[in-house]
Parts: C-alpha cells; structure tokens; sequence
C-alpha cells in the first residue's frame, strides 16, 4: 500500500538531500565518537543533526521517523550531558538506528513502506538512555560537553537577528529551524521569537528573530543566515537591547553554540558553504550535455579531415584558408567546452567514501579486529559514471584489508606491533586519471602461502609452482576461486572479491596493482580514468577497418618483421627491449582480413595490470579523441569490444577492450599448459 507524506513533488528533492546530510552526518558523528570520545563541537554538530532531523520528520507528517529520531535524540543528549559514553551498545543501538532510518527516509522518495521496525529500536534507545547501569557520572571537577561549549561563547557580544522568509512557502518552520542551527554554528542562541517549541510544532509565520551571542563580525552572521534557502532578508544589530533579552531563559533545546574553531563534521569535511554561488541541476541535464559535447567533437574531427583532404589534393583558394582557421577554432572552443562539461559532472569521491568508515567497523567487530581508518584526499573530484562503479570494488579491498590483512590484537602485540591496525585509503589527481590507494599495515602477502593456496584449489599445477616468481604469486589474488581462509565466513573465503575488484576496475579502463611486503603489509593501487564518455585513443588499421585502442593502455609501438616473430609452446612470441611479449593478431581475433599474415606489420605494447601482450596491426593511423558508444543495448556483451566511435569520415570504428583481450589470451595459455 503506497503512503503520501506532507511534501510537495518540487520540495521532495530539497527534502532529500538534508535529510542524506544530517544522517550523514550522524554517521561520521558517531563513529568519530567512538574513537574520540570527547568532543564537544562533535557531540554538538550530531545532537544538532538529530533535532534538525527529527523537525524535518515531523514538519512532513513522518510520524515513525520523527519518533525514532527522538529517541536517538534522547540517547545522544545524554551523552552530550556526560552521563553515556559513547561507545559499546550506545553505538551500536545508534547505529541501528541509522540504518533504519535510512530505510524510513526512502519511503518518502518510494512511496512505499519499507520493513524497518521502528518500536524495538525505539524501546533500546529509550534503554540505553535510562538505564543507570549504562550511565556514567562525569568526575568530580570534569568539564562536561555541555560546559565546555558554553565556555566558549561566555561574554561575548550579543546580536539581535531578524529574518524574513518568503512569504508564499510552506516551509516556514523548517527553514526557521535551519535558521537557528545554522546560527548556532558560531555561538550560542539565546531567546528566540516564536520559541522553538512552537517552531518545531511547525506553527511559524514568515518571520524569526533571536539573539546570538558570538566573536563573529555582522557581515558574517548576515551571510550566514542569508544561506538558508527562502531567506528573502536579514537585518543583524548590536545592540545593549539584545543583552537583556539574551539573559531571558533560553527556549528548551535551542540550538546549542559549537567550538568557534568549527567546522564540526560539515566543516572539516567541506569547509563554509558558498552564499548564492550553487545552482543543482539535474543529472539528466548534465548527461545530455555531455552526449551532445561527444556530437561536437566527432564534427569537428570531421571537418579537420575534410581540410586535410582538400588540402591534400592540392586546392588553392581561400575558402580553404577560411575552413583551416574556422576548424582550428573550433577546436579550441570544442576542448574548453568538453573540459568545463567533463568538469561540472565531477563529484567529489567523498560521497564513496563516506561510507566506508561503518564498513570497516562493523568488519572488524565482526573478525574480532582493532582497526582505525584514515581517509585522505576526500574532496578528490571524479566523474559521476566512474563513481557510481567504484563502491564496489573499494569495499571488497576494505573488507579483505581487515579480515585478511589486520592480525587479532594479540598477533599484533606479540610482533611488536600496535594492537590497533592502520587501514590508509587515499585519492589523488594524477594527470587525467586517479590515483585510489587502500594500504594497511597487516601480515602482508606470502608468495609461498599463496602458492600452496593456488596448488590446493587447483588453480596452478603443483610442478609449475615454484616457477612463479613472487610478483606473479602476489598476481594470483586476483585469480576466480583463490582465497587462502581456512573456512568461509560471512565476510571472506568463498574467492571471488579480488576477482569482482580487477574485473570492476579493467571494466573502467582502469588498472589495479598490488605491493606487498611480508609482515610490512599490503597496498592496491588502482588507477582509474576522470571520465568515460571521451577517451584519447590510438587509431589503428587492420585490413580495411580502423580500430581504436584506449591510449591510457599502451605503452609504446614498434615495426613488426616476420623475422623477429618466434613461436613458443604453439603461441607467436616476439622480444621487445629485453622482454618476451605473447602476440596478438588483431586481424584473426576479431575476423577481419589483415595483411600482416603476408607482410610486414606493427606491434601496439599494451599493458593492462599486470598482463602485457602486443596487438599486431597492418598501420598506425594516429591519436585522436573518441566519444564511446555503447553497443550493449544492441549486440549485447561482446568479449574484447568496449563499445564504438564515429570516426571524422563517419565511419563507424571498433574500440578495442584490452584487458579482456589479454584476459582471453592468458586462459588460452593456461588451457595449452594444462594440456
């Protein structure tokens, strides 16, 4: 049976996003907690999540979720008093009940009821917060959360603030309660007109005014307030007035002041919101943009062609002239305008890894662990398409990272080592790509474990395992069915997370590489295009087809002579710089008529992780940028084939999927071993 909320289909939007950041930030909140225990700006910016939360509930008739954040309202005010440490159940029942508010949350975009049962989490929060054996007195002399932030605003000069809504909207008394939050960042609110209890009955009219007592100049509360959304005018003075209505009791549960150094979980993550300066469009928008910038990038190349051509025919007239500089313009305009368009459809990697600290925990708790995640490089931005594929393959890596990485604290300790495991994930720009790494400090990789591992599952021929060097034994993680637990659990042992990792990743144009060092350790490197939809490509020609390889995989090109081809164990081998390079001849591959079989040719290098192999080509074309096309939705998955571009004579060109290329190759050699 669908439900309907008190919220209207142009609000819902809005209505999501705040409630995606206030859980958010109850998430980051609580775990920061547990680790930290005390910290004041913290437990202020969570408490404050949870009340702003909890209105926001209420204001559109959510009776189950404004209940359920009440409770958790309760549990976190009486940590905030001192009288609950955060940590143990207290956690773990807040947790609990994130996660279905979560699920409370979709059914306002859903329209359906979701499963969650609110009134057991309800009754353990309302436990936690009332049971005197889970409370703990703060010591004598202590300063508690609560004491510590008043301290901070003590004697500081009051403000007198007035804010006007627009006066259509129905939303008067959740932007009046943002109002005072946003406020309470930098001091401490004091009375407030209408009181807060009648504000959160959401009986408000289009006007609110407070007193603020901060260190902050006019210019700054004004801008602050001014960035709520439907905040039509703000009007701040200092005034001996506002004073004496300051020392009026406060409103019960205003908004409360945090640390002034601020930030809280927002702030270090974000830092100040721009006033005015953010527009949201719709994702659909930004896709159609970027299919239409492809559009342009495919006529341009055409008319570069077109100018070559004529040119080279050998026209003289000055039309010609004309095209030559109208092409190079517009390639000029047509670069910048796919770089802006590439670059507005960037999102910050922040919003996958946000949610990896609660991963890693409830791993650990669960394998018995002491882990501490650091992340680094969260605002790294990337775009939309590759974001929405990286989750995956990142959890598979963390959770591997702390069941097969971290020792038990007592390994750890008798090695000399922390008790607590270090798990690093970082993000970096590197040129056009990303640089994503997931290092923890653990027992590292055997070679000789992981040799045995890949005898006993039948992976590797027992005679050919002391062949494999140990950079090819640490390879063999990612193989389908390796795993070295002993027993399958809930989180590991069943040998198919590495494999779902490099197949995610090379399925991204990506490369994935491991480093190890035997109780030193282990680091993945994944590297990973910014975008999907535009790639430089090399342009290749094989019989009378032109084919695009993706330039992020190659590594360099030589002249192929029918001399220099060796074949070794039934397969076409050549040597390059010192190295052996399995061969594969594009022509026979794909089915189409090449020359090389008769004459001389070229090899393209590429490299995908850690498999290298050489293509065998008739002709180098030249580089180019490539629009990809899918061809999925037509011919279906086709092994080898990434998909297709429009080439400048409108000629439709194959591109060229590498990693599954040299993935066929190495299971065609493992099948000539095995028989």
């Amino acid at each position: 049976m669908a439900i309907a909320f008190d919220l209207g289909p142009d609000d819902l939007p809005l209505w999501l996003a705040e409630a995606d950041e206030q859980i958010r930030v109850l998430a980051d909140g609580l775990l920061v907690l547990e680790r930290e225990r005390s910290d004041p700006a913290i437990l202020q910016a969570v408490f404050r999540a949870a009340h702003t939360l909890k209105g926001s509930a209420a204001a559109i008739g959510h009776r189950r979720m404004a209940e359920l954040t009440h409770a958790l309202e309760s549990v976190l005010d009486q940590v905030r008093q001192g009288r609950l440490v955060p940590a143990g159940p207290v956690v773990d029942a807040a947790l609990a009940a994130l996660d279905a508010l979560q699920a409370l949350k979709d059914e306002v975009s859903t329209g359906e009821p979701s499963d969650a049962e609110v009134e057991p989490l309800v009754a353990g929060l309302r436990a936690v917060a009332g049971d005197a054996r889970e409370r703990q007195q703060a010591p004598a002399g202590a300063t508690t959360a609560g004491e510590a932030v008043a301290s901070v605003v003590a004697a500081l000069p009051p403000y007198r603030v007035d804010v006007r809504l627009q006066p259509n909207s129905e939303w008067h008394a959740v932007r009046a309660f943002q109002v005072l939050t946003e406020l309470g960042t930098i001091g401490r609110v004091g009375w407030c007109d209408p009181p807060l209890e009648t504000i959160e009955r959401g009986e408000c009219g289009p006007e609110v005014r407070c007193t603020l007592e901060t260190d902050r100049s006019e210019a700054e509360v004004r801008e602050l307030a001014a960035g709520v959304p439907e905040v039509v005018e703000v009007h701040v003075t200092l005034a001996e007035a506002a004073r004496a209505e300051a020392r009026q009791p406060a409103a019960a549960g205003p908004p409360a002041a945090v640390d002034r150094a601020a930030g809280v979980i927002q702030g270090r993550r974000t830092g100040r919101r721009p006033v005015g300066g953010v527009v949201r469009v719709d994702i659909a928008r930004l896709d159609a943009l970027m299919n239409l910038v492809g559009e342009l990038v495919i006529d341009r190349t055409r008319l570069q062609q077109i100018g070559r051509r004529l040119a080279g025919a050998g026209v003289q007239h000055e039309a010609l002239r004309d095209l030559t500089e109208m092409t190079q313009h517009l390639g000029r305009v047509t670069d910048e305008l796919q770089e802006q368009v590439t670059l507005s459809r960037l999102i910050p990697i922040d919003t996958v890894f946000s949610r990896f600290p609660r991963v890693v925990r409830d791993v650990a708790h669960r394998a018995g662990r002491r882990v501490r995640l650091v992340i680094e490089g969260e605002q790294t931005e990337l775009d939309r398409s590759v974001i929405e594929e990286i989750g995956d393959p990142l959890i598979h890596l963390l959770r591997n990272a702390v069941d097969h990485g971290i020792e038990p604290p007592a390994e750890r300790l008798a090695a000399g080592k922390p008790a607590e495991g270090l798990i690093r994930l970082a993000a970096e720009h590197q040129e056009s790509h990303i640089i994503i790494v997931v290092q923890d400090d653990g027992c590292g990789l055997d070679p000789a474990r992981l040799r045995d591992a890949a005898v006993r599952k039948g992976l590797v021929a027992a005679e050919a395992a002391p062949r494999i060097s140990d950079g090819e034994a640490r390879d063999l993680i990612f193989l389908p069915g390796f795993s070295t637990a002993e027993r399958v659990t809930d989180v590991s042992g069943r040998g198919v997370g590495l494999d779902i990792v490099r197949t995610n990743i090379q399925r991204l144009s990506g490369t994935v590489e491991v480093a190890s060092e035997v109780g030193g350790g282990t680091s993945f490197r994944i590297k990973l295009p910014l975008t999907l939809a535009i790639i430089s490509g090399l342009l290749v020609r094989v019989g009378d087809s032109t084919l695009a390889v993706p330039l992020n995989v190659v590594v360099e090109t030589l002249r192929l002579r029918r001399e220099d081809v060796r074949t070794v164990t039934r397969h076409e081998m050549v040597v390059a710089r010192g190295r052996t390079l399995p061969l594969v001849r594009l022509g026979e591959h794909l089915g189409l008529e090449s020359a090389t079989r008769a004459g001389d040719g070229y090899v393209v290098v590429v490299r995908a992780g850690a498999r290298e192999a050489g293509l065998v080509v008739d002709d180098l074309v030249g580089e180019q940028d490539v629009v990809i096309k899918t061809l999925g939705e037509y011919l279906g998955e086709l092994p080898g084939i990434a998909g297709a571009t429009i080439l400048g004579d409108g000629r439709v060109s194959i591109i060229l999927d590498v990693a599954r290329i040299l993935e066929g190759l190495e299971r065609r050699g493992a099948r000539r071993a095995a028989a």
